[in-house]
């Protein structure tokens, strides 16, 4: 009996990450630890605003902002009902949240720094909510560039796929 539960209970893990993955367009992938630190090294480790992570998946991204920056508000939105679930109860900082449901459903204009790594189509939905964004907020995009806005810095990190981390400011 157990083993049909557990066997289940794959499958439809399985199956949701499938589901989630065809719709968005991507499945949860977490950054190289090199693209983790150069986005870190763009935010100030005293920053005491609020910095969201737009599609946290497994909230390993979120997790490392939340260290750097013990005085910020970090929070992390993920659409995906298993990676939110594992981010949610994986042991976090104080200062860290995270919330389940589909990023351009939330109000981004409280936050200082928007961090990402989304498919090139996400992109350009988002590219018309960060038009909503205060003035001065900085968006960080790991790997995907915004379609039409000309980042203010580019990096490539030394990974293994050379991926470039792009900075903007609204």
């Amino acid at each position: 009996m157990l083993f049909l539960v557990v066997l289940l209970l794959s499958g439809a893990t399985i199956i949701s990450l499938i589901m989630f993955s065809v719709h968005y367009g991507i499945s949860p992938m977490p950054s190289s630890r090199q693209a983790v630190k150069k986005i870190l090294e763009h935010v100030p480790g005293d920053f005491q605003g609020k910095i969201i992570d737009l599609g946290s998946g497994f909230g390993h991204l979120a997790r490392a902002l939340a260290h750097h920056c013990p005085s910020a508000q970090v929070e992390g939105i993920e659409a995906s009902p298993l990676p939110w679930f594992i981010s949610f109860c994986y042991p976090h900082p104080s200062n860290l949240s995270f919330k389940k449901g589909d990023f351009l459903n939330y109000s981004l204009d409280s936050a200082q720094y928007l961090v990402c790594y989304l498919c090139p189509s996400a992109m350009v939905h988002l590219q018309v909510k960060f038009q909503q964004l205060q003035p001065g907020t900085v968006v960080i995009s790991n790997t995907f560039a915004l379609p039409s806005k000309k980042p203010i810095w580019v990096y490539h990190v030394t990974d293994l796929y050379y991926t470039p981390i792009y900075g903007y400011r609204y």
